[in-house]
């Protein structure tokens, strides 16, 4: 317990800070106020800001309740940010503030009443890794500039220079790479079918097999009856900061957190951000075509299809049996 005590007149306050949780992008505080006059009308409350050393001109929380305990759920807040919170107390007309703590936001996208594995790739990105039917999967698309050898991909943001691409290239979403986090990059299937391996050592690119053995241990409908299967709710993420509403059935129950990232065309136009989510498998079909998955926000269901290899997607990996 942190002490701060600051007089009222002639009376000590003090105001103590107790445990913060942490669970995505939202924190519930606590604490309780000590030598408290609650048969005199006071205010309470926590403040925070992400640069220090808060006090009431910042966000606060009010806890309108009586007596001298303080609690206070904050929600939306930013992903992986650091925040700076303290209790206070005005009675009198003076305020009184607790020692000042700090706490940091997770993933929102994530699943965060489960616990993650993690994976490093080349270029040094962490990635939280999830199980499903005894595989690990990534939990979040794949990030990384350098095939497994040190290769480097080509970056590649020009419309024409897209299309005419028939060697592994990469870009992010929308070209914005203030969206590498949490969508990751887009990747043509040239790169996923490549023998040096996009995935950090001992992972690769899903197969055709791998993936509809994933997807149809969460729902055999997705081959026994395609249009009635829900196994694309259970790996989208629930938050809509990264999904257009309605996403649909989106329970995440699998904590792959699927968020809502689009694709680039091979005509090289970007889809509108936040309605699908979109996976290569490293599998061709045919002469033209490459097998991938999709979700949707309008539905719960998981769809396998085929585009060109001249599409851009997400890369999700598994780990090598």
């Amino acid at each position: 317990m942190f002490f701060f005590q600051g007089c009222i007149k002639e009376k000590i306050l003090s105001v103590t800070i107790g445990s913060s949780e942490v669970k995505g992008n939202s924190v519930t505080l606590t604490g309780a106020a000590l030598n408290l006059s609650t048969n005199k009308s006071f205010k309470k409350g926590f403040c925070y800001n992400t640069s220090g050393n808060p006090t009431v001109d910042d966000d606060s929380a009010i806890d309108s309740s009586p007596g001298s305990t303080i609690i206070a759920g904050l929600t939306n807040l930013k992903d992986m940010q650091q925040y700076y919170f303290t209790a206070f107390v005005e009675q009198n007309g003076e305020l009184s503030y607790g020692e000042i703590q700090s706490f940091t936001t997770g993933k929102s996208w994530l699943n965060n009443d489960l616990s993650y594995e993690t994976i490093i790739d080349i270029d040094g990105n962490t990635y939280p890794v999830t199980t499903i039917n005894n595989r690990k999967w990534m939990a979040e698309n794949l990030r990384t500039t350098r095939f497994s050898n040190g290769d480097l991909i080509t970056n590649v943001n020009s419309d024409m220079q897209w299309i005419q691409t028939t060697s592994p290239a990469w870009c992010y979403p929308n070209n914005d790479a203030s969206k590498n986090f949490p969508n990751g990059k887009f990747y043509n299937g040239y790169t996923t079918t490549d023998s040096r391996n996009v995935c950090p050592t001992g992972w690769h690119v899903p197969t055709y097999i791998e993936w509809v053995n994933m997807l149809t241990f969460i729902d055999p409908n997705v081959i026994n009856n395609p249009m009635e299967n829900t196994a694309g709710g259970e790996l989208k993420s629930i938050s809509n900061r990264f999904w257009t509403p309605p996403n649909t059935g989106a329970g995440n129950q699998t904590g792959f957190s699927a968020t809502g990232a689009d694709l680039r065309q091979d005509s090289s136009a970007f889809n509108q951000y936040g309605y699908g989510a979109y996976w290569w498998s490293s599998d061709l079909s045919g002469l033209v075509g490459q097998w991938y998955i999709e979700l949707s926000t309008y539905h719960a269901r998981a769809n396998v299809d085929i585009f060109s290899p001249t599409m851009g997607l997400s890369v999700r990996c598994i780990q090598n049996q």
